[in-house]
């Protein structure tokens, strides 16, 4: 839905304590996103990168929220790449608030806006609501998303601004299996679901296994089957090794 995995700018983070709940309020400022080059300019290299390109970029949309004759345009693309400069004078800004009542529950809203053309007239807004549960023997986490992504359209002869929306949700449970087994170590499983909605309508389930080496390194084995309503569809098996610092 908002595939931004790095940017670069500034962000401050605080922490208030409400009896017996914390507050956390994050706010960042960044270079923000661009305009993406036409995928005739660029390189694919195999069917997963199609999917993911045809969910990230989806090609055709009008936005049902607004009036009008019913035209099929298509869906900006856009680059959230973090570079070292913008392509324009906006900043993406945005934050997220949060109240976890520890160490169960937490419960979160997050915005997100910024400009992506040249000239600093279109924007892309998303906001976001979270949630994370945490039990003795199992973690529960989703979140749901809706973007707004103005565009061009010609209507009545002229170029008018329009704004096209996608939604989309996930949830993934995780089960600490390890901790009822003991012969099984610190074993999880993992099950996800989750699915776009608007354009390009996409859902996906996800099994998994993961094993902790330690509580830094973890191997993880799982399936994914990904089904687009018009597109092509995606299964895979995967297996990973993380490390976090």
């Amino acid at each position: 839905m908002l595939p931004i995995l790095s940017d670069i700018g500034i962000a401050a983070q605080q922490v208030y304590q409400v009896g017996s709940a914390k507050v956390f309020l994050d706010v960042f400022m960044t270079n923000g996103p661009s305009s993406e080059a036409s995928h005739d300019e660029e390189e694919v290299d195999d069917d997963h990168n199609i999917a993911l390109a045809r969910l990230s970029s989806p090609a055709n949309s009008l936005d049902p929220d607004t009036d009008g004759d019913e035209h099929t345009e298509a869906f900006p693309e856009v680059e959230f790449e973090a570079t070292s400069s913008d392509n324009n004078s906006n900043k993406a800004f945005g934050g997220r608030l949060a109240v976890a009542l520890l160490p169960s529950i937490e419960i979160g809203t997050s915005y997100y806006q910024g400009a992506y053309d040249e000239n600093s007239q279109l924007d892309i807004k998303a906001n976001g609501v979270d949630i994370n549960f945490i039990s003795t023997h199992l973690m529960v986490r989703g979140e749901y998303i809706r973007t707004k992504t103005e565009a061009f359209i010609e209507q009545d002869h002229e170029e008018v601004v329009n704004s096209l929306s996608r939604n989309g949700w996930f949830l993934q449970g995780t089960f600490f299996v390890g901790h009822l087994f003991e012969g099984l170590g610190s074993t999880e499983i993992v099950i996800e679901r989750a699915q776009t909605k608007k354009v390009e309508e996409a859902e996906r389930w996800m099994v998994g296994v993961n094993y902790w080496l330690d509580p830094r390194s973890v191997i993880k084995v799982g399936y994914e089957d990904t089904n687009v309503a018009d597109g092509p569809d995606d299964k895979r098996f995967a297996v990973q090794f993380s490390y976090g610092f």
